[in-house]
């Protein structure tokens, strides 16, 4: 988990020196991206369907609600996950609200506020604790239950949007980073018997404990391409 942060810190700081640089050298000649309002934006993040942790298919819609200023909403399906290696299966989704105000002139350069939520049943057939006081069990029984896992927060993001095509902005790529904090809860589905409780090492070699709410720093770092309707 540490490693991958750091690597997440390095990318935003050479992103963010970027920006920085191409603020003061691109803008004033790259080219308006002219949206109007009251318009929508197919937004496809196709980095996120090959996901190492937690594919998913995510997609979403931008509105222009003034030249500068949009809303936006990302939703997702989630069908796999390397997360836990003992689940039978998992699903889950992944909803993305946020507003969006464009800074430079040429509206290429954004920055963005975004809440995340995302919510992952996982089928599990493992040795579950039962009994448990505080979270020890008294005993264990091997069966089929879920494990669910939650996380909420929020993130806040700056990108920049580069059109594909000299002549046109109907497609259009963007990629973008930001930092942001979480809540992830854990627990035990309606289906596990009364009063169990169960642990599991995830991807990173970390304890997860059923009841376990943990406040987590979140990085993100991506990429999508926008379509305009």
């Amino acid at each position: 988990m540490l490693r991958k942060n750091i690597v997440a810190l390095i990318l935003m700081s050479m992103f963010g020196m970027s920006v920085k640089a191409q603020s003061s050298k691109t803008v004033k000649r790259d080219r308006t991206l002219n949206v109007p309002n009251k318009s929508l934006t197919l937004r496809v993040y196709p980095l996120a369907a090959i996901d190492i942790l937690d594919p998913t298919i995510l997609l979403g819609v931008e509105y222009r609600v003034k030249e500068r200023f949009s809303v936006l909403l990302n939703a997702g399906y989630n069908y796999f996950s390397n997360y836990y290696q003992d689940k039978k299966a998992v699903h889950g989704f992944i909803i993305r609200p946020s507003a969006r105000y464009y800074t430079s002139e040429n509206k290429r350069f954004y920055i963005e506020g975004e809440l995340h939520f995302k919510k992952q049943v996982f089928k599990m057939y493992d040795w579950l604790g039962m009994d448990c006081v505080n979270n020890v069990p008294t005993h264990y029984m091997l069966t089929n239950f879920d494990f669910i896992k939650k996380a909420l927060g929020f993130n806040a993001k700056i990108g920049r949007v580069a059109a594909l095509s000299k002549k046109s902005n109907k497609v259009s790529l963007e990629y973008y980073t930001g930092i942001g904090i979480k809540l992830k809860q854990l627990y035990v589905g309606k289906n596990a018997p009364e009063n169990s409780c169960y642990n599991i090492r995830d991807f990173f070699g970390i304890n997860d404990n059923q009841n376990n709410n943990t406040l987590l720093p979140n990085f993100c770092l991506g990429l999508s391409v926008l379509i305009q309707l």
